[in-house]
């Protein structure tokens, strides 16, 4: 005994703190208005487009007053909830912003719709050729207009996404049910009902091409994001019983399915697959990775929704479970996950790190909803859940907030040091997030929410030399070593005795080690000249 006592102490002299991965709301904040989406910047910022009703609304003490019936504005939030500065824009008649990016500048581009007979947008009006049409802008810090441009047809046409790549070309989504509209010197003309479009914007606003696809039914797009060549990928789904991208068609067997399609440089359709579950599936977000891979996420009904060759079968047959699948850049399924309940569970929204963790948020009405060995228990009618998961799909934490009414996430962006932005709406009278709680006074209104899930203070994740990160720790015998830039780095595991149990070379910038077939207890990780101490439990 006295000897293991000798050994343990020798190795807590050079351990850094065992440490568990448990994810905190830090803050919250609250407004009245309608918000979608979230983008976040390279200082670790929080913006927000959306829109507000009536004469004014208030982000901390910044009032913004409006110019008609609802107008388009944005938030900027810094790390620690404090509004920036925030603006609006609009006229007499009804906008709203949809959705946000934010390049590496601090500039913001956002999409939205206006359904006025003009709108000006900087120094230029845009004449509404119909019911609604869709809008573009970009602002730099200071709120000022660069560029600005709107489309749109006869009828109701609506952006729902927007991406930027990382020279600067902007990319939005969204669907349409104008006979045609004009881009340029091209038209996109709809088959039938709703149909879906894409759009590519040089840096400085002008168009570079438009494709549009769609079906006899109603179909919705509703992601959009981009990878590390310019290409771009979308999300939605589709209710034709065919659905014809360019000269191919897609077949639909039953109400509503997932497709996915994915776009080069030129604006040519180079990919595209659909989903079917055995009634309906949706696709909600998207996102890509730095090695390529790509992301989707959503919810399904049946008994279950096919991924090549992984099937998830649905918690209970019918009612609706979450999604997520990762594909690899020659969109092989690398592994697919569900999450349900008894009731209604539905993701919304999805953002990658650079490590290729996955953050997917939306809304659970089952009294308790379990993400791998996460489970997380209803307060109200819906709540809301963030999840995260690593590059592997194994699950990494969940977290959850709700009143007594219904509450979901719509939207989430994730930032290094294993933290991220959500936002969304809350009907409920009081929510927590944290120690933050947030009011609503009515019980029919929608008010919107931002918050900001971090690492409990005293649980960071253990950083060893040059940011190479271990989680999580305690673990239940499956840890990550993320943050490897040296393809040939060592390892060592010992038991608390000094027995060598398991050695190997780290050549991913993310590995998994399993100590499953091990005994409970303490271990020692040797790495990049580092020990730490971990606990299998």
């Amino acid at each position: 005994m006295k000897k293991k006592i000798f050994i343990f102490a020798i190795f807590l002299n050079s351990i850094l703190t065992i440490n568990a991965q448990t994810p905190e709301w830090e803050w919250a904040n609250s407004f009245k208005g309608s918000s979608y989406k979230t983008a976040t910047d390279n200082e670790g910022n929080c913006y927000l487009t959306g829109g507000f009703n009536g004469t004014t609304i208030y982000f901390d003490s910044y009032m913004l007053n409006s110019f008609g019936a609802s107008d388009v504005f944005v938030v900027k939030y810094n790390s620690s909830g404090n509004v920036e500065w925030a603006y609006n824009y609009g006229s007499s008649f009804i906008e709203s912003g949809q959705s946000i990016a934010v390049d590496d500048d601090g500039n913001c581009y956002i999409t939205g719709s206006f359904s006025g007979p003009t709108i000006t947008l900087g120094t230029t009006t845009f004449t509404n050729h119909g019911d609604v049409d869709f809008f573009t802008i970009k602002i730099n810090q200071s709120g000022e207009i660069l560029w600005a441009n709107s489309f749109g047809g006869s009828g109701n046409d609506m952006s729902t996404d927007i991406s930027i790549d990382e020279i600067g070309n902007v990319f939005i989504t969204g669907r349409y049910d104008s006979p045609e509209i004009n881009i340029g010197t091209d038209t996109m003309a709809s088959i039938e009902e709703w149909d879906i479009f894409v759009m590519k914007f040089d840096p400085e606003g002008n168009v570079a091409w438009g494709s549009s696809s769609g079906g006899e039914g109603v179909e919705y797009t509703s992601s959009i994001c981009t990878d590390i060549n310019g290409d771009v990928f979308i999300t939605g789904k589709f209710a034709s019983p065919m659905y014809f991208i360019g000269n191919d068609t897609l077949f639909n067997p039953f109400g509503n399915e997932i497709f996915i399609l994915k776009y080069d440089t030129e604006g040519n359709a180079v990919w595209y697959t659909n989903i079917a579950s055995t009634s309906s599936s949706y696709g909600s977000g998207i996102d890509t990775d730095d090695s390529g891979n790509f992301y989707v996420t959503g919810y399904y009904n049946g008994d279950s929704i096919s991924f090549d060759d992984v099937t998830l079968i649905n918690t209970v047959d019918y009612t609706f479970d979450i999604y997520i699948v990762k594909f690899d850049s020659l969109y092989n399924v690398v592994w697919a996950k569900n999450a349900g309940g008894t009731s209604i569970d539905g993701a919304y929204d999805i953002s990658t790190d650079s490590y290729g963790n996955s953050y997917i948020t939306g809304e659970f009405s089952s009294n308790e909803i379990a993400f791998g060995p996460f489970t997380l228990i209803k307060d109200g009618d819906l709540d809301i859940f963030v999840a995260k998961y690593d590059s592997n799909g194994n699950e990494l934490w969940a977290i959850s907030a709700g009143g007594d009414n219904y509450d979901e996430g719509l939207s989430v962006s994730s930032i290094e040091s294993d933290n991220c932005y959500v936002t969304g709406h809350y009907m409920s009278n009081y929510i927590a997030f944290g120690d933050d709680t947030l009011i609503n006074p009515t019980t029919t209104t929608y008010y919107q929410f931002v918050s900001k899930i971090g690492i409990k203070t005293g649980e960071e994740i253990n950083t060893v030399n040059d940011g190479i990160q271990i989680y999580p720790n305690p673990t239940n015998g499956l840890f990550t070593i993320e943050g490897i830039t040296d393809e040939n780095t060592f390892f060592e595991i010992t038991d608390i005795t000094g027995r060598i149990i398991q050695t190997g070379y780290l050549k991913n910038k993310q590995e998994i080690v399993d100590l499953s077939k091990y005994n409970n207890g303490l271990y020692v990780l040797k790495i990049d000249g580092q020990t730490i101490l971990l606990l299998k439990q």
